[in-house]
């Protein structure tokens, strides 16, 4: 494993956190949970804002978010482990495992979204169903009737766009290669080895301790309103974990700097291919194998991953080279469908850049 740091000093930790709440006021979220880890400087965990529209609690630093796509990260780990152990390779056709791929479908078209599946949270009837009945899924046969009746975006391997229906498929080769549940798979592969204490595999509604996660998409007249009791996690057919911003920055680091996949996995897993796609928020958009990676980034190489859906905005970014050396932020906000944090990102990080472990 990587080694711990100490906590940032009190004086910048101090700057963080005023920081932290002034960029606050002008975000839309309720609440806010942070960690840093920076290589030099030490760590730090800051909260703001509210846990509970009602009672308006704080929030504690060991709050579990809903992480959406973030979860894709872990999927990757898990998949490029099990492939290792199976003695299996990137680009393997996925029908050796699960027959009702197309046989021109690989591993690595799966985890860099270039299948061409046609992704499900795109069809027009996925949105409205949530709205109508957040606390009952659809069985997973839909997806693969998606999967068997429609046509592909495009060849595999000669375009990009990003498929959550992709990662359906891989979270049934999680399943297929370890015999076990994708929720256990992932608990015995990552969470457990890396000591993970604030971190669960959601596969039931009311997962506790979920913090209170607030949407305006799943009523009809369009209030805010906690869903973290009312949204079903089965709705992400990707597999859904819940975590700590401290969990999820211990395991980006122990992925990109520890050493919780091999060297050369972790060089596949970061390899950068471009999406195509043009963005503001993002120098030159890219995709790993389950990472999102923007090699112009005003910081350099940034890879991370972004989450979004009802209640809960997630957001993680590692930094091999910020101002000398390497970071890893996360922020979550406990409310849904507002954006990626970004500016808040610039705004703390301001706060880093050019100091000394001693800076007063």
């Amino acid at each position: 494993m990587s080694h711990p740091l100490q906590d940032i000093n009190t004086k910048i930790a101090a700057e963080l956190q005023t920081q932290l709440e002034e960029s606050h006021l002008f975000t839309p979220f309720l609440g806010l949970s942070v960690t840093i880890w920076d290589e030099k400087l030490g760590s730090w965990n800051g909260t703001c804002g509210n846990r509970n529209l009602h009672t308006r609690a704080p929030l504690h630093p060991d709050e579990l978010f809903y992480i959406y796509s973030i979860t894709k990260t872990f999927t990757a780990v898990a998949v490029l482990k099990l492939l290792a152990q199976a003695q299996l390779t990137l680009d393997t056709p996925v029908a050796e495992l699960l027959a009702e791929l197309p046989k021109t479908i690989t591993f690595r078209h799966l985890l860099n979204h270039t299948s061409g599946l046609p992704n499900y949270t795109e069809q027009p009837d996925y949105e409205p169903s949530v709205a109508a009945q957040p606390h009952q899924p659809w069985p997973e046969a839909t997806i693969w009737e998606l999967i068997r009746e429609q046509p592909l975006d495009f060849q595999p391997g000669c375009g990009w766009h990003y498929s959550n229906t992709g990662y359906f498929v891989l979270k049934k080769v999680v399943e297929h290669l370890s015999g076990r549940s994708f929720a256990q798979a992932l608990t015995d592969l990552i969470i457990a080895p890396l000591e993970l204490r604030h971190t669960k595999v959601a596969t039931a509604l009311s997962l506790e301790p979920l913090i209170p996660g607030y949407s305006r998409e799943l009523n009809l007249d369009g209030r805010m309103q906690d869903v973290s009791h009312q949204y079903h996690p089965g709705w992400c057919f990707t597999g859904l974990v819940a975590a700590s911003t401290a969990d999820v920055v211990k395991f980006y680091r122990e992925l990109l700097l520890g050493d919780l996949l091999a060297a050369a996995q972790v060089e596949q897993l970061s390899t950068a291919i471009s999406t195509g796609t043009k963005d503001p928020r993002y120098g030159h958009p890219a995709y790993g194998l389950g990472v999102m990676i923007d090699t112009q980034s005003r910081y350099g190489t940034l890879i991370g991953h972004a989450g979004d859906g009802p209640g809960y905005t997630p957001w993680i970014m590692h930094l091999p080279d910020f101002d000398g050396r390497p970071l890893t932020l996360a922020i979550f906000g406990n409310t849904g469908h507002v954006g990626i944090p970004l500016r808040l990102s610039h705004d703390l990080l301001l706060c880093l850049k050019s100091r000394s472990p001693g800076s007063r």
